[in-house]
């Protein structure tokens, strides 16, 4: 059976030709700390780079609660075993659902603790949510995952993540 994940990667970098900036990623979801997934998407990119097929990093997805999500340590371990891969890592989709009773406090420390967690990863490239405002949030606005509320108001997830960089 023909491996069209290697087909796929191998197509891109025909066409992105030799001089471009585009760079190729695996982007998948439930894969940001160490668990059986993430495991799977390790073993897939590793195998990739023995196989000669182009790959530039991993797209992690992040769609996670303020009540359940993997430690801080995993998602470090996680993104350095990626790193010594020689790949570069990117939180692209992240949201935090905290819905009614969830401290919005507690959101912004994980949005910060997080965004940590990859600013001390020297692979870790990019940082970014899914969409900013509540309002248009893939998931209901009444879960509250974005940084900013259905007005468009800064939440306290904002200045965590401001500070964190300071």
């Amino acid at each position: 059976m023909p491996n069209y994940i290697d087909i796929a990667f191998n197509a891109a970098a025909a066409a992105r030709g030799a001089n471009s900036s585009v760079k190729l990623f695996y982007n998948d979801y439930s894969a940001e700390g160490i668990n059986a997934k993430s495991t799977k998407v390790y073993n897939l990119v590793k195998s990739m780079i023995e196989r000669g097929i182009p790959i530039d990093g991993v797209g992690l997805q992040f769609h996670i609660s303020v009540d359940g999500h993997p430690s801080l340590d995993e998602i470090a371990q996680n993104m350095a075993r990626l790193a010594k891969l020689g790949l570069e890592i990117h939180i692209t989709e992240m949201d935090l659902k905290c819905p009614q009773g969830c401290s919005l406090n507690a959101q912004a420390k994980l949005y910060a603790d997080i965004l940590k967690v990859c600013m001390a990863e020297p692979m870790c490239k990019v940082f970014e949510t899914w969409g900013f405002t509540d309002s248009d949030t893939w998931i209901g606005a009444d879960k509250r995952p974005l940084p900013f509320d259905e007005q468009f108001k800064a939440k306290p997830a904002v200045d965590a993540m401001i500070n964190a960089m300071l």
